[in-house]
């Protein structure tokens, strides 16, 4: 598999490359662009954060608000 570039991780998550790349950066991937190519072996640990984070904001949005307390 030929090496992936930040800007086309972006397209396939549909955010920006500098999300992409300051979600790299919290995982300690040097990044210098957004044309900064990508190891398999980053491409995959970033899918599954992506996926992970998606996860916890779909099910913080599914969850209702809880009532008010009425005293």
């Amino acid at each position: 598999m030929s090496k992936l570039r930040v800007h086309d991780m972006a397209g396939e998550f549909g955010i920006s490359a500098d999300e992409v790349m300051g979600l790299l950066r919290t995982m300690d991937v040097p990044v210098r662009s957004h044309l900064s190519p990508l190891t398999d072996d980053q491409v995959a640990r970033v899918r599954a954060r992506w996926e992970r984070e998606k996860r916890v904001r779909a099910e913080k949005q599914a969850a209702p608000p809880a009532p008010a307390r009425r005293r």
